[in-house]
């Protein structure tokens, strides 16, 4: 499937695997991303590829911190917001897609600043449970952890 969407693509590859830094509350955030391709208009998109098998929908891609993390990385290299991201699921040959949408990548960008300015301030409360402490990195040191004796 990925020979073919590439060769009917209408879009050039500008760059694949760009890294990018922004600041989100004096926080740095470094990403890559997989693809991002020119259109024939001129506007940039774009594509992260997924070999897993769950999958974002058209509603909750939205609100996907990474996507509009990706859309604020473009910004910042070119100058100017994609106009869509999208997620290539190969397993599953499908392609998830998302608008940009200036205000809900600036809405994303001020949750993500809230929960930012939350962790450096130390505001948050553990969320102990068998399932959720087994796979936890901060098991060791937290005094809320639920672990099978």
């Amino acid at each position: 499937i990925f020979l073919e969407w590439a060769k009917n693509n209408p879009n050039k590859p500008t760059d694949v695997e760009k890294m990018f830094k922004i600041k989100i509350g004096d926080v740095p955030f470094i990403g890559f991303i997989d693809r991002v391709e020119i259109s024939p208009e001129g506007e940039y998109e774009v594509v992260d590829f997924k070999t897993g098998y769950n999958y974002e929908n058209k509603k909750s891609i939205r609100e996907d911190y990474q996507m509009n993390i990706y859309a604020l990385g473009v910004e910042k290299v070119y100058g100017k917001l994609p106009k869509k991201a999208s997620l290539f699921y190969i397993k599953k040959e499908k392609f998830v897609s998302y608008e940009i949408d200036a205000e809900q990548v600036e809405l994303v960008r001020n949750i993500i600043e809230g929960k930012v300015q939350s962790i450096l301030a130390e505001e948050f409360e553990p969320t102990p449970g068998f399932s959720t402490c087994k796979w936890c990195d901060y098991t060791p040191i937290c005094d809320a952890k639920e672990i099978e004796e």
